[in-house]
């Protein structure tokens, strides 16, 4: 019974979409999807470019200061690499001014608060976790992208941010 609902609720969403002039209902949802892809990782690249560089401001500790200036040299060039990216995709209008979504902004502010040691391992666990989660996206993305420019991009960018990510799971804070 739930499945015929189900067919039945989607072929009236089909209908109606072609009735509205959407001729291709796919075609919207794979931008939505490319679209989504391109504003998280510009969120995610803004966040570990912005918390690096409170971290050159903040951390005492060595190995945290030159992970996170490796951070600002690599992902500024990640930054030109999705813009480029993004101009060659069919994703239009995707924000670079370096605002951060509200999750971003409320770890980066916990990290504003902080200080010594305590920023330290803040800072490092909100870059494993950044770190992480990005390795998921752009695999994912790598593999299921829609948009032939952003999957070069997501397959480009995927080995370095695993490289980041075993980095910051190697190091001692």
């Amino acid at each position: 019974m739930k499945s015929r609902k189900f067919t039945s609720l989607t072929m009236a969403l089909m209908a109606t979409a072609a009735m509205m002039g959407c001729a291709d209902m796919s075609q919207s949802s794979l931008m939505s999807s490319s679209r989504n892809f391109a504003e998280e990782v510009t969120f995610n690249n803004t966040f570990e470019f912005e918390s690096s560089k409170l971290a050159l401001r903040k951390s005492k500790n060595p190995e945290v200061r030159a992970f996170a200036q490796q951070m600002l040299s690599e992902h500024r060039l990640t930054e030109n690499r999705l813009v480029s990216a993004i101009d060659r995709s069919q994703v239009r209008n995707v924000p670079f001014d370096n605002e951060l979504d509200s999750r971003h902004e409320a770890i980066l502010q916990d990290l504003q608060r902080s200080s010594g040691a305590d920023f330290d391992r803040k800072y490092m666990d909100a870059q494993r976790r950044a770190h992480s989660n990005t390795v998921v996206f752009l695999r994912d993305y790598a593999i299921r992208g829609e948009d032939p420019a952003l999957v070069g991009f997501a397959q480009e960018t995927l080995p370095k941010v695993e490289n980041h990510e075993r980095q910051v799971y190697n190091m001692n804070y």
